[in-house]
């Protein structure tokens, strides 16, 4: 799974921590990783789910 972010900012949280997501950010994830989005203002992103 891949997650783009073109606006805003998002509180990216994992189990390996956390982090502040930016327009430009790319972030990479396994199919069974658990994640939380939370969306700091007005954001726009895309999460991309790849079926092989």
């Amino acid at each position: 799974m891949v997650l783009v972010i073109y606006k805003g900012k998002v509180d990216f949280k994992e189990e390996k921590g956390n982090q502040i997501i930016i327009p430009g950010d790319i972030i990479a994830m396994d199919p069974n990783e658990i994640y939380v989005l939370k969306a700091l203002g007005d954001s726009d992103l895309m999460v991309i789910k790849v079926i092989i």
